[in-house]
């Protein structure tokens, strides 16, 4: 009886449409990606604000986050880490070019995020958004952000 229902309900949503076709055809949406060096004047404009940093990539090896914390870059040359759990881990940061240097605010940064080094930084404009990857070559690590 249970089987039946479902064969019921799956008919009658196959049979169900959101809007009348039309023999026109819409035009694809540009899914292209733009991926530029960050230019020095606005560079800092484009960092401020806030990402959510979704991987990391050491060696690499790509490694999604599976709680994911935010970093809030802001005019003033601070920024936050907010952790998923409710840790919070304060930051400076400072802009050359498209490098930023990244250094610990505090004595605690238990888990190294932004460990005090410079990293390069690469943009990548997508259709809804924009992915910030931070790669710190000598150590061969980076981070990937998004907004």
């Amino acid at each position: 009886m249970k089987n039946f229902f479902k064969l019921l309900i799956l008919l009658a949503l196959a049979s169900c449409t959101s809007a009348p076709k039309t023999e026109e055809q819409q035009p694809a949406a540009d899914t292209t990606q733009k991926t530029v060096a960050a230019p020095a004047a606005s560079t800092a404009n484009t960092v401020v604000g806030a990402w959510t940093i979704t991987a990391t990539i050491s060696d690499g090896v790509k490694g999604n986050c599976r709680e994911c914390p935010t970093i809030n870059f802001n005019s003033d040359g601070t920024a936050i880490i907010n952790k998923p759990k409710g840790d919070v881990v304060n930051l400076k940061w400072e802009m050359n070019g498209d490098k930023i240097k990244v250094t610990t605010a505090e004595n605690t940064n238990p888990e190294g995020l932004f460990a005090d080094v410079n990293y390069s930084m690469t943009f990548t404009q997508n259709k809804d958004s924009v992915k910030l990857e931070m790669v710190q070559a000598e150590k061969k690590y980076s981070y990937v952000l998004n907004r």
